[in-house]
């Protein structure tokens, strides 16, 4: 019997995964995920972004610049990584205002994001009940929910 795996079914494909992981932490099933993918189609991983309150910190510093700088890194010829910028504001999800007009800045970055990388109606792969109004806002061509760690 041959060694297959779900993911060689899809081939050929723009896949879109919204993460709350970044690329580059420890492995995981999320990381999996999305190099089995990229061997047959084309994947943009999206980081998460961070709060704004944060920002002051080195770390979250650091990560900002390397969004100035290189916002979308090319992986591989099919893996992509969005280095999100810091959006998010301490108690958005208090004021409906706030938090809508946050959605609709991370929809504009994810929208450029694809373009830039060459997607057009991609799948959407996401970790977060809270991205399913994002991404639909995006039109996908479907989009996939995954409980996963």
């Amino acid at each position: 019997m041959a060694d297959t795996d779900a993911t060689d079914e899809l081939q050929g494909l723009d896949i879109v995964f919204i993460s709350h992981q970044r690329w580059n932490t420890h492995v995981t099933a999320v990381h999996n995920s999305v190099l089995r993918l990229a061997r047959r189609n084309r994947v943009l991983f999206v980081e998460p972004p961070d709060s704004l309150a944060w920002l002051p910190t080195e770390h979250a510093a650091r990560e900002a610049l390397t969004w100035i700088l290189s916002p979308l890194e090319r992986r591989s010829p099919n893996l992509f990584v969005y280095h999100t910028p810091p959006v998010f504001l301490p108690g958005q999800s208090r004021a409906r205002w706030i938090f809508r007009s946050i959605s609709a800045t991370y929809e504009l970055m994810i929208r450029l994001a694809c373009q830039r990388a060459g997607f057009d109606r991609p799948i959407f792969w996401i970790y977060q009940f809270n991205s399913v109004g994002v991404v639909s806002a995006l039109r996908p061509r479907c989009t996939v929910y995954e409980c996963a760690e």
